[in-house]
Formats: structure tokens, sequence, C-alpha cells
């Protein structure tokens, strides 16, 4: 069909004669191996676009994945800001400055029993 002579491992014999001629008097002999080339897989629109979807999306992932490496390298090199103390007012009315000592993040759960024990 194409015009182009078979390697010779090939007989390259023409599907032609078995379409165009419906009434066969003789009948030929046919291989029953054949030889099918393709050139890979097609691809339809829809899968290519989904395709540069794909890497677009993968190209912005890598940009912001950069960009917030950068900047936790930046807040992470910079020097620590002590902030100014504030005034706290206690439940008794009090004023005062806040120090270390002022807040108390210690488990208070057996107040309550000791003062239930007291009293017995």
């Amino acid at each position: 069909i194409g015009g182009v002579a078979p390697p010779p491992h090939m007989d390259g014999r023409s599907f032609l004669p078995l379409i165009l001629n419906r009434h066969r008097n003789a009948v030929d002999k046919w291989p029953d191996t054949f030889l099918i080339e393709s050139s890979g897989r097609r691809e339809t629109p829809e899968q290519m676009q989904e395709q540069r979807m794909k890497a677009a999306a993968a190209r912005y992932s890598a940009r912001m994945n950069a960009m917030a490496v950068a900047a936790n390298a930046t807040v992470l090199s910079v020097e620590p800001v002590m902030l100014p103390q504030e005034t706290v007012v206690t439940a008794e009315g009090d004023t005062g400055k806040r120090d270390e000592g002022a807040m108390d993040f210690g488990s208070h759960e057996h107040d309550e029993d000791d003062d239930e024990h007291d009293g017995e």
C-alpha cells in the first residue's frame, strides 16, 4: 500500500485483495502472524489540557514552598524582640507590673482536695 519494499523477514502482503475482492475464487493461504506498528499513545485535547494544568499546579506549589522556606529562614534569622511589660489588674483591684512569677501554669487539681481534707 505504501510503496515500500518489505524487509526479508516479513512477507509484506497487502490486505487490499481481501478487502476489495469480495468474490474470490481461490482461497489464498494467509499467515497466522502479523505485524502491528504504533507510534505511541494518542492523547485527547482534554488529556493534554489536564497535563498542562497539573504541571502548572506543580510549578505553583514548588514556588509557594520555596517562598515559605525563604520566609521561615528570614523569620528565624531575626533576633528576638523584648516586649514591653504590661500593667496587670488583679482580681483584688491591685495594679502592678507583670513579672516572670505572675503567671502560674502549674496544676491546681489537688488544691481542692487539700481544702476538703483540712476541714475534717
